[in-house]
């Protein structure tokens, strides 16, 4: 996957959790999991992605805290929204 520059896999059925993997994807800028099933906590190893640019992980039932590491990130796009996520607002949003 270390040529794969975009990752569409919205509006499917997936469940479970994020491959903890993500981090390898070093050429990705796009990654949309919209409107899916999948759950637990936001990978933090996203954040070290070198260039993502667009993320769209919104519609699922992912939980805890946003990861502090997406900061590292120049998105953009981030759309987190419906969700399960918990706690403060890093302060990347403010």
């Amino acid at each position: 996957m270390n040529q794969l520059g975009r990752l569409v896999l919205s509006n499917n059925e997936l469940s479970g959790e994020f491959p903890a993997g993500a981090q390898g994807w070093n050429s990705l800028f796009e990654l949309n999991s919209a409107n899916n099933n999948l759950s637990g906590q936001i990978p933090a190893g996203l954040g070290s992605l070198p260039v993502l640019n667009y993320l769209d992980l919104s519609g699922n039932r992912f939980s805890g805290k946003i990861p502090t590491d997406l900061q590292k990130l120049k998105l953009n796009l981030l759309n987190l929204s419906n969700n399960r996520l918990s706690g403060d607002l890093p302060p990347m949003f403010y």
